[in-house]
């Protein structure tokens, strides 16, 4: 039985263009789980995960269907066997970068030769991972390179 044991909220503005968020921390007495929603006033909902000193993230970039629309550039699905210049770019942008991935810091090392193999497909759950429990908690965690995560390394300009 998951019980709320206190909400914490939190103001954020990111720009005069973005939506307002307000974060609740809930915590719940399920196996000392901790879960941070970040809930716009339009009702769209993203996920934090607690950091280790205990606090919160307060950042947010709006909802995940919000930076698809607006950052998705039609790069194609890529899954394992996939090969090519849009393989290369998503092993470059996702190489050799830190990620948050079920609490634990994660490396990623991967080579980057254009071949989507078992590498680079792991690569890209620990990449869509960190992105569910730090910023979107709708993302997909599946391996596969599409939309979503084409979407937030346009976002992120990798």
């Amino acid at each position: 039985m998951k019980k709320t044991l206190g909400i914490l909220a939190l103001s954020v503005i990111i720009s005069s263009t973005s939506p307002v968020y307000a974060q609740d921390t809930i915590k719940e007495s399920d196996d000392n789980a901790t879960t941070n929603i970040i809930e716009s006033v339009d009702g769209s909902k993203l996920r934090a995960a607690p950091l280790s000193d205990g606090n919160i993230s307060a950042y947010s970039y709006g909802p995940l269907s919000s930076i698809v629309q607006k950052y998705y550039r039609g790069e194609p699905l890529l899954v394992r066997g996939s090969q090519g210049y849009y393989v290369q770019r998503l092993q470059h942008a996702i190489n050799n970068r830190g990620y948050r991935n079920y609490g634990k810091w994660v490396e990623v090392h991967i080579a980057e030769d254009g071949i989507y193999g078992p590498a680079t497909e792991n690569g890209v759950r620990v990449f869509q991972q960190h992105f569910k429990e730090q910023f979107w908690a709708d993302l997909k965690v599946d391996g596969k390179a599409g939309e979503q995560v084409w979407s937030i390394i346009n976002f992120f300009d990798w």
